[in-house]
């Protein structure tokens, strides 16, 4: 699995360099809840660990492509005690964005891998290598400024020992950077500016 996380940011630093006519960064600020299953809460000792923030990096690498850079900590708290123990991670994803639906609403879908910290609530809480799925959409307010939401699925192998398979959501805001308008006529509309 190494093997293949080096050949993914191999190939994530080549798309980057050759796309510096492309610059268009987009960064999100995001509230994250993990969610752990009957037996992955056995292992962890948590059923719910929420953070904040979730701080969200993009880079568009052509029409619908993206990488997605995501790093998620525990930095405030919503109420002491809440956690079990301070969930982080680093992830990042390939983003592939499905054409528009209605009300400047944009689905995407992507996959990559993470890096999660172990949980201190095991013996020996060392980090884990994970292979996520994700799925969600962003709503664009204006050329701008979005709501976005996703569920990514964090699978860790079994033979982890502090950390286990699991779902974490994440919805926030995000800024888009660069915005070519040109490139696609009009640009993106504000949702107010629709016809009905």
């Amino acid at each position: 699995m190494k093997n293949l996380i080096i050949i993914f940011m191999l190939f994530l630093s080549c798309s980057l360099s050759s796309q510096n006519d492309q610059n268009k960064w987009r960064v999100g600020v995001n509230l994250s809840t993990v969610m752990f299953g009957d037996e992955a809460s056995k292992k962890v000792k948590e059923n719910f660990n929420m953070q904040f923030p979730s701080i969200e990096i993009s880079r568009k690498l052509g029409q619908n492509l993206s990488v997605d850079f995501i790093y998620t900590v525990e930095f405030l708290q919503s109420r002491k005690g809440v956690n079990a123990f301070k969930y982080s991670s680093f992830d990042t994803y390939l983003r592939y964005e499905l054409p528009e639906l209605f009300l400047n609403i944009v689905p995407f879908g992507g996959i990559g891998f993470g890096y999660i910290k172990g949980a201190t609530t095991t013996p020996n809480p060392q980090g884990s290598l994970s292979l996520n799925i994700m799925g969600g959409a962003t709503i664009w307010v204006s050329e701008r400024v979005g709501l976005t939401g996703r569920i990514m699925y964090k699978n860790v192998s079994s033979s982890s020992e502090s950390m286990a398979s699991h779902f974490q959501g994440i919805g926030g805001i995000v800024y888009n950077f660069n915005i070519n308008s040109a490139a696609g006529g009009e640009g993106r509309k504000r949702i107010w500016d629709e016809k009905h």
